[in-house]
């Protein structure tokens, strides 16, 4: 099991030479906000059903937002939940070659 929290902030200035003036610099954003949080858990089993097949089954948890007053995306929120699998076929011959398949649902999204 892991849990983890991401968070960025931070600010914008955005300044441009006036081409057509020179010497004179256009202020396009003072001080302009952009930020993301993302906060989660992640639960991962593995059962070994077999010699040389390994089973994998898990579930995932996301919640994330954010917003941008220079690129102006307003504050979006999101919640999404996930049950995942996976098979994986080794080979003891081929120690670094194996097959595998891979499942993702995603069960809920706000």
């Amino acid at each position: 099991v892991k849990g983890y929290h991401h968070e960025w902030r931070t600010r914008y200035d955005t300044d441009y030479n006036d081409l057509g003036r020179p010497g004179v610099i256009n202020v396009l954003h003072r001080n302009a906000f952009w930020g993301y949080k993302d906060d989660g858990v992640n639960a991962l089993v593995r059962f070994d059903a077999a010699r040389g097949v390994e089973t994998y089954f898990g579930y995932d948890f996301q919640r994330y937002g954010g917003r941008d007053e220079v690129l102006v995306i307003d504050q979006h929120d999101e919640e999404t939940q996930a049950v995942f699998g996976q098979v994986r076929i080794t080979n003891g011959r081929m120690p670094d070659h194996n097959v595998r398949n891979t499942e993702r649902h995603v069960v809920n999204y706000q």
